[in-house]
């Protein structure tokens, strides 16, 4: 009887664990950031501003939220894995001359990322622009 005792605590302490460990995986509690210049994200134009970034419950896509605007941009995303840990949570911007595409959401204390593909445009673009170069602005 101890030992099936033993084998419950053991089994719920395991459990507790990993659904921990997966915690910074599947959510991302709302976050702001300030993005400094005009971005595409998805398909959409938006204009300098602040923006709330959220991450959906089960991790495949995030939402981009102008503050005090209504609407929001609900974009998939591919859980791309661990990034270097001492960066800090923030948004990756691809830049194109003076065009900005949102590309990346490093989160979970910077060490998790989630990549935004580009659509056959963009790819097209990029092809053509030669050089890409990236932007990051932190998340708050």
């Amino acid at each position: 009887m101890e030992n099936s005792l033993i084998n419950r605590i053991f089994a719920a302490t395991s459990l507790a664990a990993l659904l921990t460990a997966a915690l910074p995986l599947s959510a991302l509690a709302p976050v702001k950031a300030t993005v400094p210049f005009a971005f595409e994200a998805g398909n959409v134009k938006l204009p300098a501003g602040t923006y709330i970034v959220s991450r959906s419950s089960n991790g495949h896509s995030i939402t981009v939220e102008s503050v005090g605007k209504p609407g929001a941009i609900m974009l998939p995303v591919i859980n791309s894995g661990n990034v270097a840990a001492s960066k800090s949570p923030r948004l990756v911007f691809e830049r194109l001359g003076d065009h900005y595409r949102l590309s990346d959401v490093k989160v979970a204390g910077g060490v998790e990322s989630s990549s935004i593909a580009r659509d056959k445009k963009q790819s097209l673009v990029a092809k053509q622009m030669g050089s890409t170069s990236y932007v990051e602005v932190a998340l708050n």
